[in-house]
């Protein structure tokens, strides 16, 4: 149960553009074992599925049951939500120092701990397109089927890399409405279903088979992208966790820069003090909450080889 709550909030981040499913898994204490357990689920599956499915179940309901309720929430409050997800991934760097505080340190970990920094904060920050803009409603043709595949690969492959935000790839790739509308779309089918309306159930189909191709495109993504880190974290784990670290870090930058800096509006020295005071406790929040949902993982979870 508690994973399943974990993949609901790792959901429910990949929908927030500028924040990172990843770096909420680190936050959670499961990128780890999910990288393993993906890329080893042909050796072992059955206990490796055993850990993925709940997970798996939580990210697709936080997925569906927030691409419209968290999005009109950081629509509306953008600068305390943002600094809730700022506090959240804050809370999470502790649980990255201790695997890097052991090792004495090397010029190349700063080196990678800047360069991370950078790259997440260019990638985010440089996005320009709108989250609003749908470009697919259906699937006309098969290169519309190749390119949605395409779209799921590179963004999901992507959004497994830490502090990088799948949905800010969705934007860049001028897809992000595509997707997140197809989402959204499931539950009005399921709605229209239920009470008997098929004429509009079978039109909100078309839209939600978009969800097909970018489903076989993420999962081939993950997979292979879940082998390549999984093999630099044994190869190169420090090195790994300084630019986790400095993903993290970036993460933090660009939530208060997009959803805080870009909202204040007042020059007024009470308001603003109040605005300010207001903010550092939503950041303590989800940083407490961060402390909350950090459980050690049963290392008999998944096997790692």
């Amino acid at each position: 149960m508690l994973n399943a709550i974990k993949g609901f909030f790792i959901g429910i981040a990949m929908v927030i553009p500028g924040l990172s499913g990843s770096v909420f898994a680190i936050v959670l204490g499961v990128y780890e074992d999910m990288l393993f357990a993906v890329s080893d689920i042909s050796k072992n599956f059955l206990k490796n599925f055993k850990y993925l499915f709940p997970i798996g179940i939580g990210i697709v309901l936080g997925i569906f049951l927030s691409v419209d309720i968290v999005l009109r929430i950081t629509q509306r409050w953008s600068a305390f939500s943002f600094l809730f997800f700022a506090g959240l991934v804050a809370g999470s760097i502790p649980l990255v120092t201790k695997k890097i505080k052991t090792t004495n340190f090397k010029l190349k970990y700063l080196v990678g701990l800047i360069l991370s920094f950078a790259f997440v904060y260019f990638i985010t920050i440089s996005s320009g397109a709108s989250s609003e803009h749908i470009s697919l409603y259906r699937i006309n043709n098969m290169m519309d089927f190749l390119t949605v595949t395409f779209i799921g690969l590179v963004g999901v492959s992507l959004m497994a890399l830490p502090g990088v935000s799948g949905s800010v790839i969705l934007i860049m790739l001028g897809h992000f409405g595509t997707v997140y509308n197809s989402a959204n779309e499931l539950t009005i089918f399921i709605s229209n279903f239920t009470r008997g309306n098929m004429e509009l159930a079978v039109e909100s189909l078309y839209t939600v088979f978009i969800l097909v191709p970018f489903g076989i495109g993420a999962l081939i993504g993950i997979i292979s992208i879940s082998k390549f880190i999984t093999y630099i974290l044994n190869k190169f784990e420090v090195a790994v966790y300084y630019c986790i670290l400095g993903a993290l870090i970036s993460t933090i930058v660009v939530l208060i820069y997009i959803g805080v800096l870009q909202d204040i509006s007042t020059t007024n020295l009470i308001e603003l003090s109040l605005f300010l005071l207001s903010g550092l406790f939503w950041f303590f929040i989800g940083f407490l909450c961060t402390v909350f949902l950090d459980k050690k993982e049963d290392k008999n979870a998944v096997v790692r080889n």
